[in-house]
């Protein structure tokens, strides 16, 4: 036994302990709990991957993709479309085969009378472990492969590439033409592609030079309107640059001492906070992306930080402007892109690569989304996504640094599991899309950011970045789940109707003793503030998200079984169990601390057993309610057919 699960029936039964991958029934009330989070089954022990027929009422309780209604008798059915409901496992199917077959000799309704009999016999013929494979035929059969391969040409690959139609497939056959006489057809956006791809091609391509000669940096700055709080960081800048008894001191902007790196990284800064307001940004000048390049080039072994920075400013003035998205992706900035996004030596730079790149296609017209300044893409399937992962990380967490593997040492950011492992172990398309976000345990000055107004910006990111059109899952470690609970509160409409799961990782409900003791010693936050036991906004957002909580069909709680080392050698338990209870859904007790709670160690751990096992039963509901819309529709067609024709 790998972990601890407890299950919780919601009516006074004792809550029973038992392995992961076991399904047990407390009291006499059936649940599926292990691989499967849904309704409780009437019934004794099973196994996941058996059927179990309690009360003479037929339920597929399946370790698959599908889950199937009840199956009631068929022998009062008084038409035709009730017979096809009773046969819903196998009807799409079996109609289309016999239509492809016999069709121009018969009509629709005496099909749906011919299948009624085939049916009800398949019915005690056909094992129940044929029904899921039978619907994953249908569902491959309704959706099949968005983007088939069917480029036979260059000429058909190139207009791919520019139009962003099957460019995935266009990128595998331009890669494998020797000939690259078609290298000057491509336009900008055929380059965002083979880039975002980390494709080879892009060090072919002509590209203009982002060349800076020695002198005109200050003069570049200079060229960008941003206010009196610009003209004064520039003069400030470029203070004392050399001094006077130093008659050899090079005037070079990138021959600069370490007080002048200081005052270029918060220079920097200022720009990153000025892009960041779209309003602002036609105060620039597109001579940027050359200074950008150059400021990348120069720091990025040696201040890391500030070519970190230089990344996020372009990541925004991308956005907001074709001429920038173009004279990026057509300059030595391109290449550059090209190699962060296949092999960035850290994780931040594989993902703002991407994102400049995704930013740059949204401002010429081939995507009809972008990544604000919060948010970042860790993984987009190739084909369509069929659900949304959102990952919200807790106080003083960020992107890099929360979700790497257990194991990795403080400087190793070189590693992301969401990004590295989920895409090898969910079968079916998705998108992860990550939140980041400054907090901090002592107030030192200036205001901070409250948990209402990071629920505002994060909604209005996330809806800028396409959430909302397909379902949604959330995952949150401590106080991200905090926050994801705020989200579904405060948009109902746009974001918690279209959520399916949340997954709450070591989230404190009801606060922590630890901030209780930090508010008692520091200049606390607003974040510690809300964290403390006796906060009643914490105990209001608990008490108000419960009723949304009951129309989200997957809820599951991880919880913490290991003291953390909170100052000095002092330990104690973060998030004690009384308050990561969130008082529904399935529990996973695991046996870490509760900073490597977001850490799985490897793909076999059971941290990433449960997070696989949450992320695959939210696909199968997704899928199961496709099916039951795309079925009804279906039979609704048949069923006119069978309505008007004569028998």
């Amino acid at each position: 036994m790998f972990g601890r699960t407890f299950v919780r029936t919601g009516e006074g039964h004792e809550v029973t302990e038992f392995a992961i991958n076991t399904s047990y029934c407390p009291s006499g009330k059936g649940h599926e709990v292990g691989h499967q989070h849904i309704p409780q089954w009437r019934g004794s022990r099973i196994s996941t991957s058996t059927p179990c027929c309690p009360n003479g009422k037929m339920h597929e309780v399946l370790h698959q993709h599908f889950v199937l209604p009840q199956w009631r008798g068929a022998r009062n059915m008084g038409n035709a479309k009730e017979k096809m409901n009773a046969n819903i496992s196998a009807s799409p199917i079996l109609i289309h085969f016999i239509t492809q077959q016999i069709g121009s000799q018969w009509s629709e309704g005496s099909l749906v009378v011919l299948f009624s009999v085939f049916s009800t016999m398949a019915r005690y013929v056909v094992s129940s472990v044929a029904v899921p494979a039978v619907f994953g035929a249908y569902y491959k059969y309704r959706h099949g492969h968005p983007n088939p391969v069917n480029i036979t040409s260059i000429e058909e690959a190139v207009e791919a590439l520019n139009s962003y139609k099957k460019s995935l497939d266009a990128v595998r056959f331009v890669e494998q033409y020797k000939d690259k006489a078609y290298l000057p057809k491509l336009h900008p956006i055929a380059y965002g592609v083979l880039a975002r791809n980390g494709s080879s091609i892009c060090s072919q391509l002509p590209v203009s030079s982002c060349l800076i000669k020695n002198g005109s940096f200050e003069d570049t700055l200079r060229l960008f309107d941003l206010g009196d709080d610009w003209e004064f960081a520039l003069g400030w800048l470029n203070r004392v640059a050399c001094p006077e008894e130093e008659l050899n001191c090079a005037e070079d902007w990138l021959v600069r001492r370490p007080s002048q790196v200081e005052r270029l990284r918060r220079l920097v800064q200022l720009l990153l906070l000025k892009s960041e307001k779209y309003n602002e940004n036609h105060f620039l000048n597109v001579d940027l992306v050359s200074l950008l390049f150059n400021m990348h080039k120069e720091f990025s072994e040696t201040h890391k930080d500030i070519s970190v920075l230089v990344l996020k400013v372009l990541a925004n003035v991308v956005r907001d402007n074709r001429q920038f998205a173009q004279a990026t992706l057509t300059s030595e900035w391109l290449p550059l892109l090209s190699g962060l996004t296949r092999s960035g030596s850290r994780v931040i730079d594989r993902l703002l690569a991407h994102k400049i790149i995704q930013n740059c296609l949204y401002s010429m017209g081939a995507l009809d989304y972008y990544l604000p300044s919060d948010l970042y893409e860790l993984h987009v399937s190739e084909n369509e996504p069929m659900i949304d992962i959102v990952m919200i990380h807790g106080l003083r967490g960020s992107v890099e640094y929360t979700w790497r593997p257990k194991g990795t040492g403080l400087d190793d950011l070189t590693a992301c599991w969401p990004k590295d492992w989920l895409p090898l172990d969910v079968e079916q398309p998705f998108r992860i899309l990550a939140l980041d976000y400054p907090s901090y345990l002592i107030q030192l000055r200036g205001p901070m950011d409250t948990l209402q107004s990071r629920s505002q910006r994060f909604h209005d990111q996330l809806i800028a970045a396409g959430l909302g059109k397909r379902p949604i899952v959330f995952i949150g470690h401590s106080m991200g789940g905090l926050l994801t609970k705020k989200l579904l509160l405060d948009f109902k409409e746009e974001i918690s109707s279209k959520t399916v799961g949340v997954l709450f990782i070591a989230t404190p409900h009801r606060g922590s003793p630890v901030a209780s003791w930090a508010y008692s010693v520091f200049f606390p936050t607003a974040d510690v503030l809300f964290l403390h036991q006796a906060n009643q906004m914490n105990k209001k957002l608990n008490e108000e998200f419960a009723p949304i909580s009951e129309k989200i069909p997957l809820i599951v709680s991880m919880l913490e079984m290991k003291e953390s080392v909170v100052l000095g050698n002092s330990t104690a338990m973060v998030v004690p169990l009384d308050s990561a209870l969130f008082g529904r859904g399935a529990v996973y007790q695991i046996d870490e601390s509760h900073y490597n709670m977001c850490k799985p160690e490897s793909r076999t751990s059971a941290i990433y057993s449960v997070i696989i096992s949450f992320l695959n039963d939210a696909v199968r509901h997704v899928l199961k309610q496709e099916q039951k819309i795309e079925i009804a529709e279906d039979f609704d067609h048949l069923a006119g057919f069978a309505d008007t024709e004569s028998f």
